[in-house]
């Protein structure tokens, strides 16, 4: 700081005090704390300061309402499904100021619904046997997890739900092409003991629900009539069903047939229709037979 400078600073101090009450200026500089640089550039502006760093990232607020995947991915795993509930409501014209030009429909957010989900296989199956079966999970608006599995496989089952948690038990799993594989094993018997014995190929049906319905027509020789006439047809009552592991006894003659037709030597015509059910999966096969009646042995 040269001599000249030095001598003047009381004076400059005083005039430091006196600037300091106008008002704030770009133009206004103090020389008593200003460097000989900028004491002789009087009107200068400051520099740009320097860039800010980033923010933290955010969590991700990314809805996961619905997983799909494979059958055999679900064992020993938790998946955790979410999404945000939102309310369409009217009136967004009256939030906003006069005139704003928008849509008056608008949706206002409720709350963020989170559930977590597991699975448990108690069918005697392993779960990998199935391979790559598709099933997916969604959850629903009222914080329900449903499942859907591939039509390819029956599923019966039951869920059960804790506090944010959903579990599913799988009590049986049978593919679709085990459902309908039934076939006459017998037909015996005359009278009111006739019996139509059914057999299930697949060994399914500890765990299907069926039903039978006959159609039960009979060869007409007595009057001429060479074709089939119709004797029976509608449901078999459960009590004339009978099952011994994956064997069915319909017990035909119990049925209101007339004796006639249930005679030996009487050639018959028998159409079964089974419905198998398991959980919310149904469906039909048709059984054909024909033949004569024997003589009891």
């Amino acid at each position: 700081m040269h001599t000249g400078f030095r001598s003047k600073l009381p004076l400059l101090l005083t005039f430091c005090l006196f600037t300091s009450f106008l008002p704030a200026s770009s133009s206004v500089l103090c020389p008593a704390v200003a460097s000989d640089e900028y004491y002789k550039v009087a009107r200068n502006y400051g520099r740009d300061g320097r860039t800010g760093t980033d923010g933290r990232e955010g969590r991700d607020g990314t809805d996961t309402p619905t997983v799909q995947l494979a059958i055999s991915e679900l064992i020993n795993k938790q998946f955790h499904l979410s999404k945000n509930k939102w309310n369409q409501r009217m009136g967004a014209a009256s939030l906003l100021a006069p005139g704003s030009a928008i849509a008056d429909d608008y949706r206002q957010f409720e709350q963020r619904r989170e559930e977590a989900f597991q699975i448990v296989w108690q069918e005697r199956q392993p779960i990998t046997s199935f391979g790559n079966q598709a099933v997916t999970l969604n959850l629903t608006d009222n914080k329900q997890v449903e499942i859907t599995f591939s039509e390819e496989l029956w599923v019966e089952g039951n869920s059960k739900s804790e506090t944010n948690f959903t579990t599913f038990i799988v009590n049986h799993a049978i593919p679709k092409k085990d459902v309908a594989r039934l076939a006459v094993a017998e037909f015996a018997d005359a009278g009111q003991n006739l019996n139509l014995k059914i057999v299930d190929l697949a060994a399914k049906s500890d765990a299907i629900n069926t039903q039978f319905r006959v159609k039960f027509r009979a060869q007409d020789n007595l009057h001429g009539f060479s074709g089939y006439k119709t004797k029976f047809e509608g449901d078999i009552p459960t009590e004339l069903v009978t099952r011994d592991y994956n064997r069915f006894t319909l017990a035909l003659g119990k049925l209101k047939i007339p004796d006639e037709a249930l005679r030996p030597g009487v050639n018959v015509d028998i159409e079964v229709i089974a419905t198998r059910s398991l959980g919310i999966r149904s469906a039909k096969q048709t059984i054909n037979w024909q033949g004569a009646i024997r003589k009891p042995r």
